[in-house]
């Protein structure tokens, strides 16, 4: 008995605490976003990714890039949650594949069933027709500059 009037007493006091961040505050929005900040279970979706990837050109120059951003051109621009992500037909269906599960893209010359091998970090191997057309990668190079590819020029892009 006396633990659980000892956890309410605590639980009672640390709503207090927030509330006055609330109040001090004047606005909730605030409160919930420092919370979702050091939120661990979010896994730290409010922080910028920061891929750490080597590209591999057409023409087989290697470049390690970091901070890798991706400008997509296909059909589903509107959700903001395709940032990192390669979108592309499967058969008579679309999907999206996360980078943060996948471990290498290679690009191919074969343009009527696929044109990507995708290769994740659980071992499968995923086919897909993506549609590369003014869509481009840029980020930081190895050695201090900036890099910026259109994706048509791609040959292959591992994940570090």
């Amino acid at each position: 008995m006396y633990k659980i009037f000892l956890l309410f007493i605590i639980s009672a006091f640390t709503m207090t605490v927030h509330a006055e961040k609330i109040i001090s505050a004047g606005t909730v929005e605030s409160f919930v976003n420092e919370v979702n900040a050091g939120d661990s279970v979010s896994g730290g979706q409010n922080k910028q990714q920061d891929y750490k990837v080597t590209f591999i050109d057409n023409l087989n120059v290697t470049t390690y890039v970091s901070n890798v951003q991706y400008q997509y051109d296909y059909n589903d621009k509107t959700s903001p949650n395709n940032k990192f992500v390669i979108s592309g037909l499967r058969g008579k269906s679309t999907v999206t594949i996360p980078w943060q599960k996948i471990n290498r893209i290679d690009f191919v010359q074969e343009r009527k069933n696929y044109n990507a091998i995708v290769s994740l970090k659980d071992g499968r191997t995923i086919l897909i027709y993506a549609e590369l057309s003014n869509s481009k990668y840029q980020g930081k190079n190895d050695f201090g500059g900036s890099f910026k590819i259109n994706a048509e020029y791609v040959q292959a892009i591992i994940f570090n």
